[in-house]
């Protein structure tokens, strides 16, 4: 079993931010295995504190010198997570941006030797039908879908509590529209809009590609580390036996952010996990 770490954990302490070059080497450090980037759109990011996360930044010295580190530190690009604002809204070149802004991120991931671009869908925008936005959103996963599958990358759909797609019975509707879209189960979102994780991970079944670990008190996306919240380690042993089940090999990637201390919240996070595993299922680590 195999663990991804985020970069944007350092990248978004509000103080002592590190940029991604920095962070990938605290990853190493750390003794993960892979690296989850977070790329934004660039008007998102100029408005950030680290614009150097526009998808236009990667620029092909910036990817040689990206791949130097993980290869320097034994690690592997696993995934790009992306926010794709604008994909459903009543203008077209916002549309168009968004879209352009998956297909650039693709690129990305297949440049860095990745094999994931896992996007969330956005809030039923203002002065927008169900009816018009839930087209406008299968219209644009199925085009995500296609240039993914050009690139050689999966393109996969995160449940996130407030958005279109927030748990697992609205990602299965999806999928039916658009059968080649992958899963990534996050189990803090699930314990957030109070569904089970088993059976979160059972629905979605062999669509499942990746995982978010985090952990929250079920009020808010807080995006915690593993113990910190109220998932607790019956509901963690109950999320790994699902993967278990269904067949899952990827990466458990943590998706815990923002912290003062991350490289202590990570290490304490993966102890955690590994605990639950040699409890339950000592043969996959």
């Amino acid at each position: 079993m195999k663990f991804c770490f985020p970069a944007w954990a350092w990248e978004s302490r509000v103080k002592d931010k590190l940029p991604l070059e920095e962070a990938l080497k605290r990853i190493s450090a750390l003794g993960g295995d892979g690296v989850e980037i977070w790329v934004w759109m660039d008007e998102m990011a100029k408005r950030s504190a680290l614009p150097s996360n526009g998808v236009s930044s990667f620029n092909d010295e910036r990817i040689s010198k990206l791949k130097k580190i993980a290869q320097e530190g034994d690690l592997t690009f696993v995934t790009i997570d992306l926010h794709p604002v604008g994909m459903c809204n009543d203008d077209v070149d916002e549309r168009k941006s968004a879209i352009q802004y998956v297909k650039d991120s693709l690129d990305l991931c297949r440049k860095l030797g990745g094999k994931i671009v896992t996007s969330i869908t956005v809030p039923l925008p203002d002065g927008v039908s169900f009816k018009d936005a839930w087209q406008r959103t299968v219209e644009f996963v199925a085009e995500s879908v296609a240039y993914a599958k050009e690139q050689g990358v999966t393109f996969a759909i995160e449940p996130e509590p407030g958005t279109f797609i927030a748990n697992a019975d609205s990602f299965i509707l999806l999928s039916r529209e658009v059968p080649g879209v992958g899963a990534n189960i996050d189990c803090g979102h699930h314990h957030l809009v109070r569904e089970d994780l088993r059976a979160a991970v059972e629905k979605v079944g062999d669509k499942l590609v990746y995982v978010h670990l985090d952990d929250n008190d079920a009020t808010a996306d807080q995006a915690r580390p593993l113990g910190k919240g109220t998932i607790g380690r019956e509901g963690f042993s109950k999320f790994i036996t699902a993967l278990k089940n269904v067949g899952y090999k990827g990466y458990l990637a943590f998706d815990i952010h923002p912290t003062e201390n991350p490289d202590q919240a990570l290490k304490e996070s993966l102890e955690y996990l590994r605990e639950i595993v040699r409890e339950s299922y000592p043969e996959i680590l």
